[in-house]
């Protein structure tokens, strides 16, 4: 087979320049909405506590804060937006606690299960927020295990073992994204002890999926939610 000539064979460099720019796409900085719902968590929680109090009913160390089962309202409300912001109607998500079925388990109930058309967009599981103090953040005295543990678990906190964790997680495909955020329980300051794991990348992610979701769900009337 014959080769065409070189000015044809490879593209202008210009051209594969050109190519190889990412594409643009607006996303939301959620720092403050983040730091709102984070805020309105430690409110939540420190309100069910007194309520507990005031009822005379005296649960230990944490119970008393979630027992009231409020104080995640805020966070889902901030995830569920993250959806609308990527192009879902709101008026066309069906959001709420639901059963799917599993691999490792029949089932689990997951806090949060978007459905557009009786499909599901995405589902989410919501965790209390670490407490950015030293429990969490200082390196954990450590146990002689059966045999010799990964290194990368040496010197590290409980913290930097959830970013591990949740890192192999989304490595792995075991999760598609994950959010890890250390907050201070007093002056609602928020961190993000990985970038991979801030609210931007898990955000980032969602608005991955509806785009996905959108581009292989074209039967959908996004006006009426109905599939045509």
């Amino acid at each position: 087979m014959p080769c065409p000539p070189l000015d044809r064979a490879y593209p202008d460099p210009t051209v594969l320049a050109q190519i190889n720019q990412p594409m643009p796409y607006n996303l939301s900085d959620y720092s403050a909405r983040v730091k709102e719902a984070v805020s309105d968590y430690w409110d939540v929680r420190h309100a069910q506590a007194a309520k507990s109090r005031g009822q005379g009913v005296f649960d230990t160390g944490v119970r008393a804060e979630v027992t009231g089962g409020r104080h995640l309202d805020a966070l889902q409300e901030l995830v569920v937006g993250v959806f609308v912001d990527a192009g879902i109607p709101a008026g066309l998500l069906d959001v709420k606690k639901r059963p799917i079925a599993g691999y490792f388990r029949r089932d689990k109930s997951w806090d949060i299960v978007v459905m557009v058309a009786d499909l599901v967009v995405g589902i989410i599981e919501l965790n209390m927020l670490i407490e950015d103090n030293e429990a969490f953040t200082v390196p954990v005295k450590v146990r002689t295990p059966v045999w010799e543990p990964d290194p990368a678990f040496d010197r590290a906190s409980y913290a930097d073992r959830y970013v591990i964790f949740f890192e192999r997680m989304v490595r792995e495909r075991l999760l598609d994204a994950a959010c890890l955020v250390l907050a201070d329980k007093e002056s609602g300051a928020v961190r993000f002890p990985s970038e991979s794991l801030s609210f931007q990348a898990f955000a980032a992610a969602i608005h991955g999926r509806c785009l996905q979701f959108m581009a292989t769900n074209p039967d959908i009337d996004w006006s009426s939610g109905r599939r045509v």
